[in-house]
């Protein structure tokens, strides 16, 4: 199994409360692990948070989850967040995980977009109102 570094931070005086509850944990879990499978000879992952005060709605607070793991194809980037579709289904994949992720974070007023470059890695960002907002 290939090894994988973390990097993860949160500011104390934010509780990041909209990702205290089962379903946004689990939208990081799964980005989590997407990343860790694009490590296939290891690499890093890097969690960061940002907190946006300023927004016209009152906060918002970001965090995205970067890996140097293998990319994603430019022709599958469209199509990563429709349900059933997967490059994994070799490896036990179903395709559910970022369509239901997708779910979670509009029912939360959340985004969830992704930037990625094949042979370097990929970076979903997650945004939802601030806790303080």
């Amino acid at each position: 199994m290939p090894r994988a570094r973390f990097f993860f931070g949160i500011p104390r005086e934010y509780a990041f409360s909209n990702f205290h509850n089962n379903r946004t944990a689990a939208v990081l879990i799964n980005l989590i692990g997407n990343g860790v499978d694009a490590l296939r000879n290891g690499g890093t992952i890097t969690i960061a948070t940002q907190i946006d005060s300023n927004s016209k709605d009152g906060g918002e607070v970001t965090c995205t989850i970067t890996d140097n793991g293998t990319g994603i194809p430019e022709e599958n980037l469209q199509r990563i967040f429709n349900p059933f579709f997967t490059t994994k289904r070799n490896t036990g994949g179903i395709g559910l995980g970022l369509s239901i992720s997708l779910s979670v974070m509009k029912k939360h007023n959340g985004l969830i977009t992704v930037r990625s470059k094949l042979g370097e890695g990929s970076t979903f960002k997650i945004s939802l109102p601030s806790s303080r907002s």
